[in-house]
């Protein structure tokens, strides 16, 4: 089994050195946002962003800029390869522990061949070090002795937060998450306890942040102080795939017009209450629309089209393949995690593994497609998806042969 390990690790090494030296190294959009704070964390400044993004991929960026240089592009992808080699080593751990060794192989294997996270590995984006992070949540949560060590509790809420530093999407899903766990695990005293083991990690991993914000702008919080949310809640109704390919997709005019409002007023508050007026506004005469949207918006959450974000080399040609190979996943996915619950009945529920899938796949699906219809902001849960996959390949196969 060793053997087979090592000889894929190496596979799945030359694939991401392939695929992330196809990515385009230029920096535009959200890479040149992460690349400029990076450049003000070097230059002794506090790096805080008030209104789009969290500052954690940036300090990355900033330690890999002053090992390496910043225009050491090579090295920030082969770190972010070892770190996506990382999560596949990861999840054969967990499979192994939960499923056996050869479902475990079949995930890692999965995983490793798998491009949607390959190609983000030659990128200047969060979504290698965020990948990272949930696997870390997952390895920690997945101890069997989870419930009973406080390190764990203590390191949970770390990872938890240094997730939440990376992407403020998860804002929301941690604390729901905390307190899904300490209502299903921990009895008595240990409901207070473990949350607030837990939450010193948290504010730990957030302590920059916190002083950031303070240092900057006088407020206290665990994310960016504004954000476009209520902009972008309003746009539902002028949905579209999002042009992730930036301009070979054909936009709303109204998408402009919203973000070059958010981007050129100093009155974010005004500009929350004015939009999510109009949201409400719009909604109680056009909610056939909004249903309409939002089912749109699911879609193309977990639609996989392209294998690049803004600049695809492949593309169209990889267009219906990745379609195809996505769709097998999930249904792959949808076949282990719905087999095992099957299998487990009420004891599904004892599975920490089952929860977390639980909880991130509703929250991925019906809060971020709110504001989003981003394929990328899927792509976090993965992992799970890859997990869960290896287990549904022996499932399906038992329903095929009527075992």
């Amino acid at each position: 089994m060793g053997k087979k390990i090592i000889i894929f690790l190496l596979i799945g090494f030359l694939l991401r050195l392939y695929l992330s030296s196809q990515a385009a190294s230029v920096l535009i959009w959200d890479m040149e946002a992460f690349d400029h704070l990076a450049k003000e964390v070097l230059a002794g400044h506090w790096a805080i962003d008030c209104c789009l993004r969290n500052t954690g991929y940036s300090l990355f960026l900033s330690v890999v800029y002053f090992i390496f240089g910043t225009d050491n592009i090579v090295a920030l992808r082969v770190i972010q390869i070892i770190l996506d080699m990382g999560v596949a080593l990861i999840i054969f751990k967990i499979a192994r522990e939960m499923f056996g060794e050869k479902i475990g192989l079949a995930s890692f294997i999965l995983y490793i061949i798998n491009p949607f996270t390959s190609t983000f590995t030659g990128w200047r984006l969060s979504e290698s070090l965020t990948l990272f992070l949930v696997s870390l949540v997952m390895l920690i949560v997945s101890r069997g002795n989870f419930t009973k060590r406080k390190l764990l509790w203590f390191l949970f809420g770390l990872v938890l937060g240094l997730l939440l530093f990376v992407r403020y999407q998860f804002y929301y899903f941690s604390f729901i998450f905390i307190f899904l766990l300490s209502a299903l695990y921990f009895r008595k005293f240990n409901k207070i306890i473990f949350p607030a083991v837990v939450m010193i990690g948290f504010l730990l991993a957030s302590s920059y942040t916190l002083v950031g914000n303070w240092a900057n702008f006088k407020i206290i919080s665990l994310v960016h102080p504004y954000d476009m949310a209520a902009g972008r809640l309003y746009l539902i109704f002028y949905t579209q795939r999002y042009p992730e390919l930036g301009f070979t997709t054909k936009v709303d005019p109204e998408y402009g017009r919203v973000l070059a409002e958010y981007d050129s007023t100093d009155d974010k508050i005004g500009f929350t209450n004015k939009y999510l007026s109009l949201f409400f506004s719009r909604l109680s005469r056009d909610y056939p629309l909004f249903i309409k949207n939002y089912l749109m918006n699911i879609y193309f959450l977990w639609d996989k089209e392209y294998m690049y974000v803004y600049r695809d080399p492949f593309y169209p040609a990889d267009k219906y393949p990745l379609k195809i190979y996505n769709l097998a996943v999930l249904i792959l996915f949808a076949v282990g995690f719905v087999g095992f619950i099957k299998v487990k009945r009420k004891k599904a529920l004892r599975s920490t593994m089952v929860i977390f899938t639980g909880l991130f796949f509703l929250y991925a699906t019906f809060v971020f497609t709110l504001v989003s219809s981003e394929s990328r902001h899927s792509l976090p849960f993965y992992p799970l998806i890859f997990l869960w996959a290896g287990y549904g390949i022996v499932r399906l196969k038992n329903i095929l042969y009527k075992k």
